[in-house]
């Protein structure tokens, strides 16, 4: 037990093991074993009804603290099938209720919604959205994933839905969020900057695109979106610098092309996106009417 708890000892020198419960478990029970004392022998000091109550106690424990939150796990492992909306929602809604605490269920939830068929169709998938992306945070708030899901749903319905101030305002509040959570992670800050292009603040949307490079130098759709702010804000030479970005982002991604395989970080933030080039291209040409974001 000694040399055990020793091991753990080192290596929460250069790490975090309370992170891991079957390691801090085994901690506390290896030190309830130093620390205990045989019992004098006599008569059980628990009476048997008083042991058979917490025995089923811990078994009720067991059921919603172990088993309920397994079968939720399993009962979503799968990705939705594509088309099959309902279906989704079903088995969303038969995890959260056995495991109501997860905030990744509620996250997934909100993501249901916004890409389902109902999501134009009136204001109740969005309410339904927003309310579950506002449960994933308030159950781990300081998590920028749930933050960033909740933008996304702010966003698409600024977008999609309202085209007003106050959707913009809460989808840029839950971004700025996300991003002073994560800040090193430049797909954050894109998403923002695509967002902002596209509710006319060309300005804040080449900051952000300067701020990924910063962070990711070999970020492709960071030239392009660059590219996109540039020639919205019409500085002179604005073209002939996003002809130049439009280059470095074709051959970056010829250079990166079999790395932007390998998952899903590098295929976002190393593939080149035929739409926003054929875009770009058009407004380099003299298109008057390009090609909608």
């Amino acid at each position: 037990a000694v040399a055990a708890l020793l091991a753990v000892g080192t290596q929460a020198l250069v790490d975090n093991p309370s992170r891991w419960p079957a390691v801090y478990l085994l901690v506390c029970a290896l030190l309830g074993s130093l620390l205990s004392a045989p019992r004098a022998p006599g008569p059980a000091r628990i009476p048997l009804a008083w042991r058979v109550g917490l025995a089923c106690l811990l078994a009720l424990f067991f059921v919603v603290g172990d088993l309920g939150p397994t079968l939720a796990h399993y009962g979503v492992a799968d990705p939705p099938a594509a088309g099959r909306y309902g279906e989704e929602l079903n088995r969303l809604r038969s995890a959260i209720r056995l495991n109501p605490i997860h905030p990744g269920y509620w996250k997934r939830m909100a993501e249901t919604h916004v890409e389902g068929p109902d999501w134009g169709a009136g204001g109740l998938p969005y309410l339904a959205a927003r309310e579950a992306a506002e449960r994933a945070v308030r159950l781990q708030p300081d998590d920028s994933d749930f933050w960033w899901a909740l933008a996304r749903v702010e966003a698409r319905a600024c977008l999609d839905l309202f085209r007003d101030a106050g959707s913009r305002d809460r989808a840029l509040r839950a971004y700025e969020q996300a991003r002073e959570l994560y800040p090193t992670d430049p797909r954050i800050v894109l998403d923002e900057a695509v967002f902002r292009l596209a509710v006319f603040d060309p300005g804040g949307a080449r900051r952000l695109a300067e701020g990924a490079l910063r962070l990711e130098p070999n970020a492709v759709p960071a030239r392009l979106i660059l590219a996109d702010a540039l020639l919205d804000e019409g500085a002179p030479g604005a073209a002939a610098r996003a002809a130049t970005l439009l280059e470095e982002a074709r051959a970056l991604s010829v250079k990166w092309e079999a790395s932007a395989r390998e998952g899903v970080y590098q295929r976002e933030l190393l593939a080149l996106e035929a739409r926003a080039v054929s875009r770009i291209e058009a407004r380099l040409a003299g298109a008057t009417q390009p090609e909608p974001r």
